[in-house]
């Protein structure tokens, strides 16, 4: 009924979504709201995340120094 999902995979994910990065660069979901989310859309917002990250990354390098 549910995906395999193991204990270091969980935990790692759980990071994910909560851990708010120097800047506030991240969701910063609380821990009973990751909780709270069914598989498939946490594992769609750890891609998202992600995606935004690299965006984020790619701007910044792109930005001229002064």
């Amino acid at each position: 009924m549910f995906p395999a999902v193991g204990e270091e995979a969980w935990r790692e994910a759980v990071f994910g979504l909560a851990w708010r990065t120097h800047g506030g660069s991240g969701l910063g979901l609380d821990l009973p709201s990751v909780l709270e989310l069914p598989i498939a859309f946490r594992d769609w917002l750890l891609e998202r995340v992600a995606t935004q990250r690299q965006r984020e990354a790619n701007a910044l390098r792109r930005t001229p120094t002064g």
